[in-house]
C-alpha cells in the first residue's frame, strides 16, 4: 500500500494532473471576477441611464422657430418638446438698436405648453424694424423653476 502511493507520487502524470486541476480552478475564479466586475458596470451604467431617464421625464424643454413666409410679419412659435408641462412661460423681446419696430399681437403671457404643443405669437414688422431680435424666454417645469434660453435672430 505504501509502495504503490509512492509510485503514485512519482508518477509524472499525477503532477500534470495537479497543475491541469490547480490552473482550472485560478481560470474559473478570474473569469468570476472579470464578470462580477462587469456585471458592476452594467449595473451602474443601468442605474444613470434610469436616472436621466426619470430626469429627463420631468424637464420641459422650450423652442423658438420661426415662419418668415411673409415679409410685414413674422411668427415666432414656441414649442415645448420636452416631455412635461412647460408652465408660467414669459418671453421678452428686445431689439439691438433699443427702437419700436414692430408690433406684438398676443399679450396672453404667462401661458402654458403641454409637451408638444405649440403657441405662435406674431410680430408685425413696419419702417424702422429691427435688423436682429433677441428672445429670452422663461418658464418653470417639474425639474427645476426659472429655465432660460435665449435666441437672437434676424428679422
Amino acid at each position: 500500500m505504501h509502495s504503490s502511493l509512492i509510485s503514485f507520487l512519482t508518477d509524472p502524470s499525477f503532477y500534470v494532473a495537479l497543475v491541469a486541476l490547480l490552473l482550472s480552478v485560478w481560470i474559473y475564479f478570474a473569469h468570476d471576477k472579470r464578470i462580477k466586475r462587469q456585471e458592476t458596470l452594467i449595473n451602474q451604467f443601468e442605474l444613470e441611464r434610469l436616472m436621466l431617464e426619470k430626469e429627463l421625464q420631468k424637464k420641459a424643454n422650450l423652442e423658438i422657430l420661426i415662419d418668415d413666409s411673409q415679409s410685414a410679419r413674422k411668427d415666432l412659435i414656441i414649442v415645448n418638446t420636452g416631455k412635461n408641462l412647460a408652465s408660467d412661460i414669459r418671453i421678452s423681446i428686445e431689439e439691438n438698436e433699443g427702437i419700436e419696430g414692430f408690433i406684438i399681437t398676443e399679450r396672453i403671457l404667462p401661458f402654458e405648453l403641454q409637451p408638444n404643443q405649440r403657441r405662435t405669437i406674431t410680430l408685425f414688422l413696419h419702417t424702422g424694424s429691427p435688423d436682429c431680435v433677441t428672445a429670452t424666454l422663461k418658464w418653470n417645469d417639474e425639474y427645476k423653476a426659472d429655465n432660460e434660453v435665449t435666441y437672437k435672430f434676424a428679422l
